[in-house]
C-alpha cells in the first residue's frame, strides 16, 4: 500500500543502547534491554489449583485503598517497573487493554502515567498470591537451562551441582524472579475500577462479562508477539474484540535478529567465546537445529513477514523497524554464513532487524489484497522451519532495500496516507 517511508539515523552514528536512561525520553531502540520474556515464572505458584480465576475483590474503605495504593506504587518503583512508563504514556487518557502483561506490576505504571483505566489479560496470572514476579532491577540473568549446561561442562566435570560456577549461575537465576509483595487482587483493590487484572484469553473470559467487546481504546502487547503460540488466533481476537478505529500498538522482538535466541550476546563485541551458552547461540547458531535454544518453548521463531502480513489484514499500520549496525558488520564480515542463510531463504535484512513496533487503527473489514485468505492457512506460527522448506510472506519492499551505511544504526518508518496521527503512538 502506498505511503510515507523515511530512514532515519541516530546521531552520532553509534550502535543502539543497550539500554536506557531512567525517565529519558525512549530512544530508538527500547529501554527493555534483552529481558523481555514474560514476566510470570514458576509452575508452583500458577498452577490452576493454588490460582484464582477472573473474579473482583471487595472494595476497602478509601483511607485503607489510599494507603494501599502508596505502598504498592512504592514496591513497584523499588522493581524498576517505573522505567516502562514510556510504555504508556502516548495512551494517556485512554481505556487500555494489556495484553501478556504479566504479573500486574505494569498495570500500576499506567495508571501512573495518566491511563483512564488499565485491564491487563494474561493466563498466566495468578492474582491471589504473591506471584513470581520479574525483577527489573535485575539485568540479564541465566535460565535453567544456561545454569545445566554449566553443571554439565567441562569445568563442572565430577562437581555436578556442587561446581561453584552452577551454584553462582542459580543464585543469578533466582534474584530476577520472586514473589511480588502484593498480589494482583491487592492492586484491583488499591485501583478500584481502574486496574482489573484477568487471568485467562479472550476465550476463557468472555463468560464472565469482565471484559466487553470494544469497551477499552486500544490494545497493547509489549514483546510478547514473539513468544504467543499463536499470533493468529490473538491478533484476529483483538479484532473481533474491537470496533474500528480502535487502535492497536505493539512492539516485536525479531527472532531472527542476531540476539533474537533472548540470551547472551546482545551484540557481537560481547561475545564470551569461554562461555558454552553463548557459543549454542552466537552469530545466528540460534537458528540451527543443533542449538540448544531453537525449540525453546518461551519463543516462537515467527517469521517477520508473516506476523506483518497477518497484522495488515485487520489492521492498518504505521509501523517502524529498527536495524543495529554491528549486526550488518558481523553478517558482512562472513559471507559464507550470509550465502548459506540466503539460500535456506533468509533475506539479509531479517537478520539484522532487532524490533518492530507498530500503531495502527481497526479495519473494519479484514483485507485481503491479493490472493484471497488461502496464504493464512498454510502459516506456520510455532517454530516454522528453517531449514528453507517453510516460505514465509515477503516483507515489505521498504524492508528489502540495502542498508548501504554500515557504520550507523537506523530505522526505517512507514505511515498509511492519512494516518500520520498514528505515530504518536509508536512507543520506542
Amino acid at each position: 500500500m502506498p505511503g510515507t517511508e523515511t530512514l532515519l539515523t541516530t546521531a552520532p552514528l553509534q550502535d543502539l543502547p543497550q539500554v536506557g536512561k531512567e525517565d529519558e525520553e525512549q530512544p530508538v531502540e527500547d529501554r527493555k534491554s534483552e529481558e523481555d520474556e514474560t514476566e510470570s515464572l514458576g509452575p508452583e505458584e500458577t498452577t490452576a489449583a493454588s490460582c484464582s480465576g477472573p473474579t473482583l475483590p471487595p472494595s476497602l474503605p478509601v483511607n485503607e485503598a489510599t494507603e494501599l495504593k502508596s505502598k504498592i506504587w512504592k514496591a513497584t518503583r523499588e522493581w524498576g517497573y517505573d522505567q516502562q512508563a514510556y510504555s504508556y504514556r502516548p495512551f494517556k487518557g485512554l481505556n487500555l487493554l494489556d495484553i501478556g502483561m504479566g504479573q500486574g506490576p505494569m498495570g500500576v505504571v499506567a495508571m501512573h502515567v495518566g491511563v483512564k483505566s488499565y485491564k491487563g489479560m494474561d493466563p498466566a496470572l495468578c492474582i491471589n498470591r504473591n506471584a513470581m514476579t520479574r525483577d527489573k532491577r535485575v539485568g540479564r540473568a541465566p535460565n535453567p537451562i544456561e545454569c545445566e549446561m554449566v553443571r554439565d561442562s567441562a569445568a563442572c566435570k565430577g562437581k555436578g551441582e556442587a561446581c561453584e560456577m552452577f551454584r553462582h549461575c542459580t543464585a543469578l537465576m533466582s534474584k530476577k524472579y520472586r514473589g511480588f509483595p502484593f498480589t494482583g487482587l491487592e492492586m484491583m483493590q488499591a485501583f478500584k475500577g481502574k486496574i482489573v487484572l484477568l487471568p485467562g484469553t479472550f476465550a476463557t473470559l468472555r463468560p464472565t462479562g469482565l471484559i466487553q467487546p470494544g469497551s477499552f481504546d486500544v490494545a497493547t502487547l509489549w514483546l510478547v508477539t514473539e513468544h504467543l503460540p499463536d499470533n493468529r488466533q490473538v491478533i484476529e481476537g483483538i479484532f473481533e474484540w474491537t470496533k474500528p478505529e480502535q487502535l492497536l500498538a505493539l512492539k516485536h522482538h525479531n527472532y531472527y535478529g542476531f540476539d533474537g535466541h533472548h540470551q547472551k550476546p546482545r551484540y557481537p563485541e560481547d561475545y564470551n567465546s569461554k562461555n558454552v551458552a553463548e557459543n549454542g547461540v552466537v552469530f545466528w547458531k540460534h537458528l540451527e537445529p543443533t542449538s540448544w535454544v531453537f525449540n525453546y518453548t518461551n519463543t516462537n521463531r515467527v517469521r517477520l513477514g508473516d506476523l506483518m502480513a497477518l497484522v495488515d489484514v485487520y489492521f492498518e499500520c504505521a509501523w517502524r523497524a529498527t536495524f543495529v549496525a554491528s549486526w550488518e558488520r558481523a553478517l558482512a564480515a562472513r559471507p559464507q554464513l550470509r550465502h548459506s542463510l540466503e539460500q535456506r531463504g533468509f533475506h539479509q535484512n531479517e537478520l539484522i532487524i532487532n524490533k518492530w513496533t507498530i500503531a495502527c487503527v481497526r479495519r473494519k473489514q479484514p483485507y485481503f489484497p491479493e490472493g484471497g485468505s488461502d496464504w493464512l492457512d498454510s502459516r506456520i506460527w510455532l517454530h516454522p522451519p528453517t531449514d528453507g522448506s517453510y516460505i514465509p510472506r515477503s516483507l515489505p519492499k521498504k524492508l528489502t532495500k540495502k542498508m548501504t551505511k554500515l557504520t550507523a544504526s537506523a530505522v526505517v518508518e512507514f505511515v498509511p496516507p492519512g494516518r500520520q496521527n498514528l505515530k504518536r503512538y509508536l512507543v520506542g
